[in-house]
């Protein structure tokens, strides 16, 4: 029963897609009219032996590359549009990465010292947490989130062992990776994430602060080499946010992603409370300027109960302490 958990992993996601094992592929009206549409030419653009930057069939054009929805410098995607057919390949991509946030989750909580059973647990509620069951429709959202609790592990090890230089590659791979998957904004929580970790990190050591300054070092030069290898994803996007955002930061901008910390909070103890009834809508949003198709919270009750119990259960435990902090400040 050493290897148990692991195996578990795969039978509750193959469990969770039953009908894909059963040879079923993922369908609706986002992955029928655009996911599937988009993932077959750039199939096709692969078998031509070339890395699409721009495609002419979606409306007058759109620059395929900036856009990042496909992510052409992804490993994995140019490994199975090459191999796969498209409708395959997507379906194939989405199960792969989220078995993959499983088994990096439960990896990150075994690094933390969690048992067998604990650390399984975690692997599960990672995988299955709303984010990846809203966003299963999107393919860039799996692909990136799963590489969040390899990278939170991955700097963990550095800065337990900073000497080595094998562990400091491992993270830059890490965020290399992450970073060409196409969903910058959560490649961005998990840069935060790892930003936070690093500082953070001296409440459990305590640690003098020039070791401190040197472990941080090693972060963000892992970061810096991680963009360095992603700067073929990460060039192209950043021109076409420079040139293609025309809101700025006043009302336009507010209204599309606005979040105060209350409707946090509403959100992730009780979702859709106040985004249904139309008078919600003036009273909780348009005095913030705030939309509530852009707010609604991921998690629920049952996540933030099982980390609060987690907390006063092993509230002696410095590591849980700092990850206490730590969910504190990204709910704020």
């Amino acid at each position: 029963m050493k290897h148990a958990p692991a195996w578990i992993l795969l039978v509750v996601v193959l469990a969770w897609f039953w009908p894909v094992p059963l040879g079923a592929r993922a369908g609706g009206p986002t992955v029928d009219t655009h996911a599937l549409p988009l993932a077959s030419w750039f199939s096709r653009a692969l078998s031509d032996g070339r890395v699409p930057e721009w495609n002419s069939l979606d409306g007058t054009g759109t620059p395929a590359t900036a856009t990042s929805e496909i992510a052409p410098y992804y490993l994995p995607h140019q490994v199975a549009y090459r191999l796969l057919r498209p409708a395959t390949a997507w379906t194939g991509l989405l199960v792969l990465h989220t078995l993959a946030a499983a088994v990096f989750a439960r990896l990150c909580a075994v690094g933390f010292g969690l048992g067998r059973w604990a650390s399984l647990l975690v692997g599960i509620v990672f995988a299955g947490q709303g984010f990846f069951v809203t966003g299963a429709d999107r393919g860039w959202v799996a692909a990136t989130a799963c590489w969040l609790p390899l990278a939170v592990w991955a700097t963990w090890r550095w800065l337990e062992k900073p000497g080595s230089s094998s562990r400091l590659l491992g993270l830059t791979a890490v965020l290399g990776i992450q970073l060409t998957a196409g969903h910058f904004q959560v490649a961005w929580m998990t840069l935060v994430t790892v930003a936070m970790l690093s500082i953070g990190h001296r409440l459990v050591t305590r640690t003098a602060w020039t070791t401190t300054a040197t472990r941080c070092g090693g972060v963000v030069l892992a970061m810096a080499l991680a963009a360095a290898l992603s700067a073929a994803q990460l060039v192209p996007s950043a021109e076409l946010a420079a040139i293609g955002d025309t809101r700025g930061r006043g009302d336009a901008f507010l209204g599309a992603d606005s979040t105060p910390p209350w409707h946090l909070l509403a959100g992730h103890l009780a979702p859709t409370l106040t985004h249904s009834d139309p008078l919600w809508l003036r009273s909780a949003w348009t005095p913030w300027k705030a939309s509530p198709s852009e707010t609604l919270g991921y998690v629920g009750l049952l996540t933030i109960g099982l980390a609060v119990i987690g907390l006063i259960a092993s509230r002696t435990d410095r590591r849980c302490r700092l990850w206490g902090v730590l969910l504190l400040i990204a709910m704020s």
